[in-house]
């Protein structure tokens, strides 16, 4: 038997008694074991009523005739088993069964004989082949003419219906550890909308500890579905109908969770939907995902277009700013005229701090950075901060040692603490205390910012704290939550892009009543910078000389103050208006210039395309670049090259001087391999 399985099959007592009535007598022998013993006394019905052997032989049944100590008295079927009649008359019935499945026969045996326990069996019984199959077995007693009782046992071969179940099972095993184990809740439903199958995934959805604890629900009883129009639901799905739909629910356990549910029609053999299936995606990461992303684009765009205002607005200041000095230098003091360059030069240089927090929120300002101390920065700056605070907050400084040195613009450093201690004043009308503590960052916090070591600073106050909506939205631009007079919504915004400028991440932990803490970790400057930084000497220029400058600006206002700024300190200044035209006048004019003073965006051919056309014309020529919005070209390939020299606009004539001198200055005498010589020699051929 291939599998290995007895199965007994009785049929009813009265039919086989019939047909065990016209059983004739012989005697037999069992072609097994050590030798034929004696057999039963009875002939097989074959030999006495052909009919009845052929009925047999035509069905996939089994007959035994057994005596009551268990040997076999005649036999019929036996074909079906491999065994010939002869092979098996005599012989024990046990001697066929599994050695597994013997006690459980015998025990059936017992039962039937003494309780009349005709229950159906299922054993393992031996095939001719060696392998045991699977039969069932069914039980009858009778007795003979004689008076001797006998029991009649009838069998059937299922081992292809086991083999089957197992399958099935198997199937069935594999189904449910695929959707036990599937992260996606699966919820099966019948036509009532009654879930008769529901996985582990959708008990943890909905915040039940598992899907006993569930018990018998309803679907729409379910909270993933509870904002749901049912009744719609309930017709698209009895149409037919595939639905995807996103809902967002409270769970059992108070959380938010937004699920996406495919729902689909569950049809019976005719095509009638008697039911649905129902999978949930738990998709609140990717929403937050998506969140994120679209907080970042629009800050991305609401930067850039502050970043194109401030630019445009530099150009401006540019003027307003060179324009009233000239006045004020040229206007004895105390009079009327000086008075108000006075005011004229103010105004500009507080519309141009309010342009350099545009830019730093965009990331696009331009900055001068070096290797610089935190630490130092905020004991430096500590009488400054106690100025801001008040005398109702107390301020706590610690500078804690083996902090690293990091790459930036002082200035900027400088913005970052003045606008969080101006943010944790304001967030502390009823007093309190301030702590701002500078330290090594933990070897995590330098891994995120970056492969290098990192410093941290942390500011912490005990202010009225915020809640999760306010603190999710404080890096907006224009965000705040105060009065309209008090705040322009710049202040964390610029404290953002500084930060990300300089390559740094900052965190924000806060809760109502209990204050805020921001934690800032900027990546430590390489080793080239501050070794240079150490061994390097600060020119001190003259503001005056006779070289002669190109001078490359498209705005026609700024080209002119420009130029006039530079001949008021005696050089000799020719005017380009973008750089095609600079080019032709470097061609035309013999006489060699010792500077190109030119703008980062022109049209035609911008600075950074000029300075590259240099790199054959005049290789030694220095390049100063000027421009107030040249972060994007930083940025884009090919684009202007770090650690070249960047005027800012707005200028005053003083820094326009200043910057124009150190950079001859330095051409004079260049520093071997220092980054200053090769900016100074190497601008106009690395941009």
């Amino acid at each position: 038997m291939a599998g290995g399985a007895w199965v007994a099959w009785m049929a009813a007592g009265a039919v086989l008694a019939s047909a065990a009535r016209g059983l004739g007598r012989r005697r037999g022998t069992a072609a097994m074991a050590a030798g034929p013993p004696e057999v039963s006394d009875r002939a097989p019905a074959s030999a006495a009523d052909p009919r009845f052997a052929a009925l047999v032989e035509g069905t996939r049944e089994i007959i035994f005739e057994i005596r009551e100590d268990g040997r076999v008295a005649s036999a019929f079927g036996t074909a079906h088993t491999g065994w010939s009649t002869e092979q098996v008359l005599g012989l024990s019935a046990f001697d066929f069964a599994h050695p597994e499945d013997a006690a459980a026969m015998r025990e059936a045996l017992t039962a039937f004989v003494d309780r009349g326990d005709a229950r159906p069996r299922e054993v393992r019984g031996l095939h001719a082949d060696g392998v045991y199959r699977w039969y069932e077995l069914r039980a009858a007693r009778y007795t003979t003419p004689d008076g001797e009782p006998r029991v009649l046992v009838m069998g059937q071969d299922i081992e292809e219906r086991k083999q089957a179940e197992l399958a099935l099972r198997e199937s069935e095993q594999r189904f449910r550890s695929l959707v036990d184990q599937s992260p996606f809740g699966v919820l099966i439903v019948d036509g009532q909308l009654n879930v008769v199958a529901a996985n582990r995934a959708y008990a943890e959805l909905v915040g039940a500890g598992s899907v006993e604890t569930l018990g018998p629900h309803n679907l729409w009883k379910s909270p993933a579905l509870a904002a749901v129009s049912t009744h719609e639901l309930i017709e698209r799905v009895a149409s037919g109908e595939r639905i995807v739909t996103e809902v967002s629910y409270t769970s059992l356990f108070g959380k938010q969770v937004d699920v996406r549910a495919h729902i689909a029609p569950l049809s019976d053999e005719r095509g009638q939907v008697v039911g649905a299936q129902l999978l949930f995606e738990d998709v609140s990461a990717s929403r937050a995902l998506e969140d994120q992303l679209r907080q970042s684009q629009k800050m991305e765009a609401v930067g850039r277009l502050a970043g194109g205002i401030a630019h445009d607005f530099n150009n401006y200041l540019t003027v307003i700013l060179g324009c009233g000095e000239a006045i004020r230098e040229d206007s004895p003091p105390g009079s009327e005229i000086h008075e108000a360059s006075d005011q004229i030069v103010e105004a500009a240089e507080r519309s141009a701090a309010l342009t350099r927090q545009l830019l730093a929120f965009s990331r696009r300002q331009v900055t001068r950075p070096e290797v610089v101390d935190l630490g130092d920065i905020v004991s430096r700056l500590e009488p400054i901060l106690r100025r801001v605070l008040g005398d109702g907050i107390a301020l706590r400084c610690e500078v804690r040692p083996g902090r690293p040195s990091i790459w930036a613009d002082p200035s900027l450093l400088e913005q970052v603490l003045m606008n969080l201690t101006a943010n944790a004043r304001d967030a502390m009308a009823q007093g309190g205390c301030l702590e701002i503590v500078v330290s090594p960052a933990p070897s995590t916090e330098a891994e995120a910012g970056g492969s290098r070591p990192a410093v941290m600073l942390e500011v912490r106050d005990e202010g009225v704290g915020m809640e999760p909506a306010t603190r999710a939205r404080i890096f907006e631009p224009f965000f705040t939550t105060k009065p309209e007079s008090l705040g322009t919504g710049l202040g964390l915004s610029t404290v953002y892009g500084i930060v990300r400028q300089l390559g740094g991440s900052i965190e924000v932990e806060s809760e109502p009543g209990r204050g805020s803490r921001f934690r800032i970790s900027i990546p430590e400057c390489d080793e080239e910078r501050v070794l240079a930084a150490r061994t390097g000497r600060i020119p001190q220029p003259d503001l005056g000389g006779n070289e002669r400058i190109l001078l490359v600006e498209d705005e026609a206002t700024i080209r002119g103050l420009a130029a006039d700024v530079l001949r008021r300190g005696g050089y000799a200044v020719v005017e380009a208006v973008d750089g095609c035209d600079a080019l032709d006048r470097l061609r035309k004019d013999r006489t060699r210039f010792d500077l190109v003073l030119t703008d980062v965006l022109m049209p035609r051919m911008n600075g950074v395309e000029l300075a590259r056309a240099l790199r054959t014309e005049e290789p030694e020529l220095p390049v100063l670049f000027m421009s107030g919005y040249a972060e994007a070209m930083l940025e884009q390939d090919g684009g202007l090259p770090r650690d070249v020299d960047l005027l800012q606009k707005p200028f005053s004539p003083r820094s326009l001087r200043a910057r124009v001198r150190a950079v001859l200055d330095r051409k004079a005498e260049p520093a071997a391999g220092s980054p200053a010589s090769e900016a100074a020699s190497g601008s106009g051929a690395d941009a």
